[in-house]
């Protein structure tokens, strides 16, 4: 596995490798992109016991390992997309469609900050579908949804259409999240499911994870993780719930809870 891994690495251009006399491989941080190309997986920490530096030390990862698949999907009902729509429309938002893709409509991001939303201008240029309007295009071919979120210019907005969609009876779930978001997910679907699935998947227990979060859409992982930890930025009762509280998203708050617990 180690001759394997060298041979790999020195196919790639200035990566610097270095092997020591017990067979331990050392690669500099820039290297760790490329090594998951190469189809290997860290699987522990090694630490020198004169020098206290730890490192991760790696296996090879099976074919099926490499491949890009989903552990377990749930879909909204066609008929329940259609009628959140619908009830989106009477207020100014903006939709998004979630499914393997990323579907926003042309006009609404055009003017996205009116929705609070213009931190991720950039990532929707560059990944999301724009379709000229959403109903129209889903009414006349439906197509599965696996999330709906509906951002809006103000909270009083959100709770207007969040009262309007728990008068229609629908079987889904809400979310509030970002300042004026409304997350829509089937029933039983949460952060916390998606987490328990993940750690069946890799066989390892949830006393094993850490979740980082900052809002309400984030508090069933946070409640079922072994360390729960609330960023800066978080609104106060996330904050109350936790274990741990770090910097804010504009100071590297992930960072803080990577080296202190990883």
């Amino acid at each position: 596995e180690r001759d394997k891994l060298l041979d790999e690495l020195a196919t790639y251009a200035n990566i610097n490798v270095r092997e020591d006399e017990l067979g331990f491989v050392y690669v500099t941080l820039e290297s760790v992109d490329f090594i998951y190309e190469a189809g290997y997986h860290a699987i522990g920490i090694q630490t020198d016991n004169l020098t206290g530096i730890s490192n991760p030390y790696w296996t090879h990862m099976s074919d099926d390992r490499k491949k890009e698949y989903a552990i377990s999907s749930s879909s909204l009902e066609e008929k329940d997309v259609l009628k959140l729509l619908e009830i989106a429309k009477e207020e100014d938002v903006m939709v998004q469609i979630l499914n393997k893709d990323s579907i926003i409509e042309k006009g609404k991001f055009l003017n996205i900050e009116r929705y609070h939303m213009d931190v991720y201008r950039e990532m929707y240029d560059r990944v999301a579908i724009k379709l000229d309007d959403i109903y129209e295009e889903y009414k006349r071919q439906p197509f599965s949804v696996e999330k709906l979120n509906i951002y809006h210019t103000c909270e009083e907005a959100r709770e207007r259409t969040r009262q309007r969609i728990e008068e229609a009876d629908i079987d889904i779930v809400l979310a509030n999240a970002e300042s004026t978001s409304l997350e829509v997910s089937p029933k039983g679907v949460s952060k916390a499911l998606g987490l328990m699935k993940l750690c069946e998947h890799l066989n390892i227990t949830l006393d094993e994870v850490i979740v980082v979060g900052d809002a309400d859409n984030d508090i069933e992982a946070l409640k079922v993780a072994g360390l729960s930890v609330a960023m800066g930025n978080a609104k106060q009762h996330i904050k109350d719930m936790c274990d741990v509280i770090v910097s804010d998203n504009d100071h590297d708050g992930c960072v803080d809870v990577i080296e202190k617990y990883l």
